[in-house]
């Protein structure tokens, strides 16, 4: 009885650090994409001055159509960084619920153990 009260004990230290750690982590990427989502839309605000700018230059200099294309260039450009940068988000999101899954297999594992 003593020897299952320490596992027992150790079981739950153990569950208590690790849930801490999954918190901290879903913690990091809520702040991660917080900051992602500021970023983009303080990139959307400075792309859109910036085009409104260059489209008024460029309508003087009778250039608007090439102005457009590269625009358009540097729109997709964003928009594949932002992509790769979701999917890369994903991927962890995805490799912690993974290790979560695994822990708590392993933790119910140890649970059946000692009740044997």
């Amino acid at each position: 009885p003593r020897q299952m009260d320490l596992e027992k004990e150790k079981w739950e230290t153990q569950k208590a650090e690790q849930e801490q750690l999954f918190a901290k982590q879903k913690e990091q990427l809520d702040v991660q994409r917080l900051q992602q989502q500021e970023e983009r839309m303080r990139q959307e605000t400075l792309l859109k001055r910036m085009q409104d700018e260059r489209q008024e230059f460029i309508a003087e200099q009778g250039r608007l159509e090439q102005s457009m294309k590269e625009e358009k260039l540097k729109l997709e450009q964003q928009k594949l960084e932002q992509q790769k940068q979701r999917e890369e988000n994903e991927q962890k999101k995805h490799q912690i619920e993974q290790e979560r899954q695994q822990w708590n297999l392993e933790e119910q594992e140890r649970r059946d153990a000692i009740q044997k």
